[in-house]
């Protein structure tokens, strides 16, 4: 059984249950070896306990792996908006309120300008004359994040 499935989580209790009942299978070979009169038996009995044994070590190592394994990297849940991409939003925002109402191109314009060129060059990397389209590009796709008002 892999546990790099979806199921990882699911995968360890299995797992685990399976290696004890390997566990419970050598441990009866063993019995089964003290208790053996022929040599023939005894050796049948000995390759049974290391068999068993070599399948539980397999059992624990796979539940092991389905720990390490953490079901959040499956699901895709969302984990709340991004630091860099609330600290944008604020820099368009403060932008936004120290020119006034404006244009979307006016709020680009002005971030990617002299004034804010320091921090816009933080935030957005790249040629500042790429600069000015990806700030209107964020803008428009964070359009619901910022609270700005337009003349338009």
């Amino acid at each position: 059984m892999k546990a790099k499935t979806r199921l990882a989580s699911k995968a360890k209790p299995v797992a685990v249950k399976m290696a004890v009942e390997c566990e419970k299978l050598a441990q009866e070979a063993g019995e089964k070896y003290r208790l053996a009169l022929t040599n023939e038996d005894k050796f049948a009995a000995l390759e049974a306990q290391s068999s068993y044994n070599q399948l539980a070590a397999d059992w624990r190592a796979t539940a092991l792996r389905a720990e390490e394994l953490s079901p959040q990297k499956f699901t895709g849940r969302n984990n709340g908006p991004n630091a860099q991409t609330l600290k944008r939003v604020q820099f368009i925002n403060e932008v936004s309120s120290a020119i006034g109402p404006a244009s979307h191109e006016a709020i680009a314009s002005e971030a990617a300008g002299k004034n804010y060129a320091k921090k816009a060059k933080a935030l957005w990397s790249g040629k500042s004359i790429d600069r000015e389209s990806k700030i209107l590009n964020f803008m428009r796709n964070n359009a619901k994040n910022l609270s700005l008002t337009f003349k338009d």
